[in-house]
């Protein structure tokens, strides 16, 4: 059992340490982590309660956002270390994982009108 759980405790640490870097020390990971709890405090006190599946539309764009910021922040970081002086290839990589997280950010947007004008709970 004791081989089991540092087994278990060596794989998860690597997660939460970069989950935990993240939010220390990447200001636009840090930005959408505040503003998303925010946003969700602020849409559950003033327009819920919500049911089941429009918390889970909400809470999914969320998550959703995070992951494609840290997934942003970490090709961009490496990019960075790896080639600092400006290249065209690089600049085109760097525009493109930022139209991913645009285009995420849409989704969220979208969601979010559709669960505010009630088309999940009828």
């Amino acid at each position: 059992m004791k081989n089991f759980l540092t087994f278990w405790y060596l794989i998860m640490s690597h997660p939460f340490r970069g989950v935990k870097n993240g939010i220390l020390y990447d200001f636009s990971i840090r930005f959408i982590f505040c503003v998303g709890v925010i946003v969700l405090i602020f849409l559950h006190t003033v327009f819920g309660p919500f049911s089941s599946l429009e918390q889970l539309h909400l809470f999914f764009c969320f998550f959703l956002m995070l992951t494609m910021e840290f997934i942003n922040s970490s090709i961009e970081t490496a990019l960075d270390r790896l080639h600092p002086e400006r290249n065209e290839k690089i600049g085109l990589s760097k525009d493109l994982i930022a139209g991913a997280s645009l285009t995420a950010g849409v989704f969220c947007l979208i969601c979010l009108v559709y669960v505010l004008s009630g088309s999940l709970s009828s």
